[in-house]
């Protein structure tokens, strides 16, 4: 049986107004996802302890672009405790004035969580590397399954 007429202009107008809710909405919520999966992955980078601020994050989905802005670390740690050496032998705090990423694969990225990229610019960096004594502690068991990320690929690095 056809969809009449009137039935037809109904959906119709649903379904633009549903594409229409998706590109004025879509990327501030997109941005807002990047925003939350960028700040557990750089904490899982500069260390167990540490906490990232983002200033703001801008992405154009066409070319594959993404900017990270203003971006602090800070690491909660006080100089007597070193029990975050067993698990690693660095963390890293500082200031960030950007990161930008040109023609990132975002098929890859959801899909085999692999980052492959053009460029990657790193702009203003002002970076303090927390080192200890102790020897770092590896029972020889992969934390593969923690990792949000299994690869970076990069073409270019730019500091």
């Amino acid at each position: 049986m056809a969809i009449s007429h009137p039935k037809r202009w109904i959906a119709f107008v649903v379904i633009l107004l549903l594409v229409g809710i998706v590109v004025f909405f879509g990327p501030s919520l997109l941005a807002r996802v990047i925003r939350e999966r960028s700040v557990k992955i750089m904490e899982q980078a500069a260390g167990p302890r540490s906490h990232i601020d983002i200033g703001s994050v801008q992405l154009d989905l066409i070319a594959g672009d993404l900017s990270w802005k203003d971006l602090h670390i800070e690491q909660r740690i006080d100089s007597a405790d070193t029990s975050w050496t067993y698990d690693r032998s660095v963390l890293i705090a500082g200031h960030i004035g950007g990161i930008s990423v040109k023609g990132l694969s975002i098929w890859r990225l959801l899909v085999w969580k692999t980052v492959e990229m053009h460029s990657l610019a790193v702009i203003g960096p002002q970076l303090e590397l927390i080192t200890s004594d102790r020897k770092s502690h590896d029972d020889g068991k992969g934390s593969d399954s923690k990792n949000l990320i299994n690869t970076i690929l990069v073409d270019s690095l730019s500091l």
